[in-house]
């Protein structure tokens, strides 16, 4: 019984990791969204490397 209190606990830890860092990547697209003084194609590329490290992060 306490393995499985153990692994769950583990579980529940890890998809918080994952989801503190989704709401990191939403959180810098919506501020990145609201400045308009970066150019579209930067904003493109940044997005491009953090669903890059979001791949990385599931694998």
């Amino acid at each position: 019984i306490r393995s499985i209190l153990f692994q769950f606990v583990e579980s529940v830890i890890e998809t918080s990791a994952f989801l503190v860092v989704l709401l990191k990547i939403i959180l810098s697209g919506v501020i990145e969204t609201t400045s308009t003084d970066e150019v579209d194609s930067d904003r493109m590329q940044r997005r491009f490397v953090m669903s890059d490290e979001m791949r990385r992060i599931s694998a």
